[in-house]
């Protein structure tokens, strides 16, 4: 009996392994030095990075160029089934693949720093991540979407009306979206109205982002300064307040204060 299972368990033990590496192997993208873009892009992995690892990953970038866009892209949309993950520990427990195996989120941080890494060079990608946006694949993914478009900061203008449109109808995952305003910095004819309205959202966090934010708009934030005043005195939460101070100072007539922007990379 024994003799005659041996075929089966034979060829199983050839199959399942072979089936775990096809499924989990990286997807034909560009290679940088004989290797491929995604090994370079683990090195913005947070839990492994080290200064040198990520001067190379930049290299690589860079090298490769908008080349590297589609497979960002792809890394953006990232999604792990159960399945997936259940077969990502199986090979490693199997040692068919390496420890490195990234989940969804670790590979859309990833794909947020390599764009930052592009900069301005990216700009064409912006249609695509609006549109990847609109999908909701998954509150990570919007995430590290409106992280890259921070860091695009003036190269993806384009997507300032869709950031007022988001804020407005609350159709975002975190207080992540309010990063983006500050350089994308939308239009101020549509900013203004959104802005003024969040002064009096019910969340305090979303109030002090607005303050934050208005100092940038100026002259046209001028009409904030009630606002403003009255946050700073009244307010419930001491942050808010405080917030709702600096901004107020920043904006009075006469100030001497610079509003402060620029947009840096997302580590």
């Amino acid at each position: 009996m024994r003799k005659r299972w041996l075929p089966a368990v034979l060829i199983l033990a050839v199959i399942i392994p072979a089936g775990l590496v096809l499924y989990l192997r990286a997807p034909d993208e560009p290679r940088y030095d004989g290797k491929p873009l995604g090994y370079w892009l683990k090195a913005y992995n947070p839990l492994h990075a080290t200064e040198t690892s990520r001067q190379q990953a930049d290299k690589a970038v860079a090298e490769v160029g908008t080349n590297a866009i589609p497979t960002l892209l792809k890394m953006l949309q990232a999604r792990d089934s159960p399945l997936k993950l259940k077969l990502a520990a199986a090979a490693q427990w199997l040692h068919l693949t390496n420890r490195d195996f990234q989940d969804a989120e670790r590979k859309q941080e990833c794909a947020a720093a390599a764009f930052a890494a592009l900069g301005g060079r990216a700009r064409g990608a912006v249609p695509a991540l609006i549109a990847l946006y609109e999908r909701n694949i998954s509150a990570t993914s919007r995430t590290y979407i409106l992280l890259t478009l921070w860091n695009l900061g003036p190269a993806a203008r384009e997507a300032g009306p869709l950031l007022v449109r988001w804020t407005a109808t609350g159709d975002y995952p975190n207080i992540s979206i309010f990063s983006a305003w500050r350089t994308v910095h939308p239009a101020p004819e549509s900013a203004m109205p959104v802005l003024l309205k969040l002064l009096t959202n019910s969340s305090p966090r979303i109030r002090l982002q607005a303050a934050d934010i208005l100092p940038l708009y100026a002259p046209a934030a001028l009409e904030a300064l009630p606002a403003l005043d009255n946050l700073r005195r009244y307010d419930p939460d001491g942050y808010v307040r405080e917030t709702a101070d600096s901004a107020h100072e920043r904006l009075k007539p006469g100030s001497s204060i610079i509003p402060q922007g620029g947009y840096r990379r997302v580590r």
